[in-house]
């Protein structure tokens, strides 16, 4: 199941990335990848192997790590939308991050997320 959700969240992300592109670019897109904690396993793993497939299809790339400490996951996407994200793939164990991903979508960052929680209203 969970090889399925990262597989999914891949194709996403290139399918994402490939229509929002357009016209070829010289500088590459960033996608900002922010997991909530590093002492589940499952976020390391989905963490590093985002990275390497954003990587190995030609985009830049980072992940951080919150540490269970959702002012500190905020910060880290606030960090990302200053530097310029195109895209943030955000996995998410609480509520506390609506916020964040509202200032995503105000500042036109497309957002893919692991949680419920993470619905934006665009309207």
């Amino acid at each position: 199941m969970k090889k399925i959700v990262v597989l999914s969240l891949i194709v996403l992300l290139t399918m994402t990335m490939v229509f929002a592109q357009g016209v070829q670019e010289t500088k590459k897109q960033f996608i900002g990848l922010a997991m909530p904690e590093t002492h589940v396993e499952r976020w390391q793993r989905d963490g590093e192997a985002l990275k390497t497939a954003a990587i190995a299809l030609g985009y830049d790339a980072e992940v951080t790590y919150g540490d269970a400490d959702q002012t500190k996951q905020n910060a880290q996407i606030s960090d990302a939308i200053t530097r310029g994200a195109d895209l943030l793939i955000i996995g998410s164990i609480n509520e506390g991050v609506v916020s964040a991903v509202a200032d995503a979508s105000r500042d036109g960052v497309e957002v893919i997320g692991s949680s419920a929680f993470l619905v934006v209203n665009r309207g």
